[in-house]
């Protein structure tokens, strides 16, 4: 069991909002999806990738994806049909953590053929493309995390937050390396990704594994969320607040103080058992 808020919101800048969430609480899945692209482009990716976990994992029709307005259902259901569900069948043949993956990019697999559909359809010259991060409960108390690009995961337990995800971005992929300086660092874009989900290459999802303890809060965010607190700010600001939904509230009002100039997009659960 599951206690859970989440929020996707424009910000204070951008003319629409290019991210897109999934909660399936029953299922145990969670999604943030942060499109990139300008109107009505980013939130198209973002759109379909979830929409293709839907499919292909959850087919629950209590689950709840969130995303732009702006962009019409009616549009992208052309994308999905019965066929779809053929297009996992080749992963039963794999077993345990094998089975789990290799089903997860499945999803990838299917979202870069609607996007690559949708691109073509509409004569898009240039890329378009999505970020995620998510979590997905699989047997006993144990998820499967999943990302690619600079949308974060945390974990909180026993009063400490940790970073479990590391951005697939030009920033921290110089930073690993130990060649550059603070003040060359400064320099780079940190908003420049490395992996994503678009109509280019399909890339394979980091894959990770987290074990449930009672208790334990996890928080799935885009970076219009983290590129503006600290891991330690939401820390204090969950563990400050009578209920989640209060402490997406202060998070969504912090946010809105420092210029909230990008999308916001965060999804908290707390595991009851």
């Amino acid at each position: 069991m599951y206690e859970v808020a989440y929020l996707t919101d424009r910000g204070l800048v951008k003319e629409n909002n290019e991210d897109a969430l999934l909660v399936d609480e029953a299922l145990g899945l969670f999604v943030v999806a942060d499109g990139m692209g300008g109107h009505e482009r980013g939130e198209v990716a973002s759109h379909l990738l979830v929409e293709s976990f839907k499919q292909t994992l959850s087919k629950d029709e209590e689950s709840t994806v969130t995303y732009s307005d702006a962009f019409s259902d009616d549009e992208t259901v052309p994308y999905f049909n019965d066929e779809d569900d053929d297009s996992t069948l080749a992963y039963d043949m794999f077993e345990g953590d094998a089975y789990v993956e290799n089903r997860l990019n499945s999803v990838v697999e299917q979202a870069t053929k609607h996007i690559y559909s949708y691109v073509k359809e509409k004569r898009i010259s240039g890329q378009i493309g999505t970020t995620v991060v998510g979590l997905y409960k699989l047997e006993e108390e144990r998820m499967a995390l999943f990302h690619l690009g600079d949308s974060r995961a945390y974990q909180i337990r026993n009063g400490l937050i940790t970073k479990l995800t590391v951005d697939h971005s030009k920033y921290e992929k110089y930073k690993q390396s130990g060649r550059y300086t603070k003040e060359q660092l400064a320099k780079v874009n940190r908003n420049s990704i490395t992996k994503a989900i678009g109509n280019f290459k399909v890339m394979p999802l980091e894959i990770n594994y987290v074990d449930l303890t009672l208790n334990d809060v996890y928080i799935l965010c885009s970076d219009g969320v983290s590129d503006l607190l600290h891991a330690e700010e939401m820390l204090k600001i969950v563990e400050g607040q009578k209920s989640l939904e209060e402490a997406i509230n202060q998070i969504k009002n912090l946010v809105y103080e420092r210029g909230a100039k990008d999308n916001l997009s965060i999804i908290i659960f707390r595991y009851t058992r």
